[in-house]
């Protein structure tokens, strides 16, 4: 039986690379989206096993079938295709690709061994995981769009414009945003810097930090805080309580 490049590449990238490139040349044009597109632009820091390819309004779900089960790909009974030994998800969102109010047309290429890959660029990236944190309630895209805010080169005077086309909340979350990246490119950060930080989210929380027990439930608030766990240099998972604990004594109680 005729070897599957599928069965050696693991990794989205690599996967999401290949199935671009083999769909371009079938004249199936799609983009990169959600939050594959982020797990790419913040170097896997956050993870998603899920591919989003939006495509082309001209391309039908037909088309798309196709393509999928000649690569060797199974459709699953809900929307995803699913290749047996390759652990990522891809689904088709129905296109064009809008951010909010905006229309985009203009995008990315990022090319691998494998082929290239079309996908959001990383202001874009941003907009996206924006617009899932304000419109559909997904907290923990505001850390996603951070981190790829500080990973990445991003046009901050077009993510100002689009915001002001969209809501005042979006205007706001931006802001913040720049706030934090602010925050996170300083050269030296000092304890007075981290107290500000914590302050202004235990502030949205009406937590009050030189209370101890208030302390402990803005730990767990964020405890999967992108910035945070920057500006105190925490790498892994169980670093987080003891760090916070000890900052905590040092600089706070």
């Amino acid at each position: 039986m005729k070897n599957n490049p599928l069965d050696t590449l693991l990794t989205l990238e690599e996967t999401a690379s290949y199935v671009c490139t083999k769909l371009k040349d079938k004249n199936i044009d799609v983009v990169l989206s959600g939050g594959s597109c982020m797990e790419i632009y913040t170097k896997s820091n956050f993870s998603s096993l899920d591919i989003d390819f939006i495509p082309n309004p001209s391309v039908t779900s037909r088309q798309i079938e196709e393509t999928m089960l000649e690569l060797g790909f199974e459709k699953t009974e809900s929307r995803y295709y699913k290749y047996h030994n390759n652990p990522n998800y891809i689904e088709f969102p129905t296109g064009p690709v809008t951010l909010g109010n905006d229309l985009t047309k203009e995008f990315a290429q990022l090319k691998t061994h494998v082929g290239t890959l079309t996908l959001l660029t990383p202001t874009d990236c941003i907009k996206d995981r924006l617009c899932t944190l304000v419109y559909h309630g997904g907290e923990e895209c505001f850390n996603h769009a951070i981190a790829v805010a500080h990973l990445n080169i991003i046009d901050k005077e077009d993510l100002i414009n689009w915001a002001k086309n969209e809501d005042d909340e979006m205007i706001h979350k931006v802001a913040i945003l720049f706030e934090d990246l602010n925050t996170l490119n300083k050269k030296n950060i000092s304890s007075e810097d981290i107290i500000k930080y914590l302050n202004s989210k235990a502030k949205d929380l009406y937590l009050d930090i030189y209370k101890e027990s208030d302390f402990e439930d803005l730990k767990d608030d964020l405890l999967d805080n992108y910035v945070l766990r920057q500006i105190l240099e925490i790498k892994k998972d169980d670093e987080y309580y003891p760090k916070m604990d000890s900052f905590f004594r040092k600089h706070i109680k």
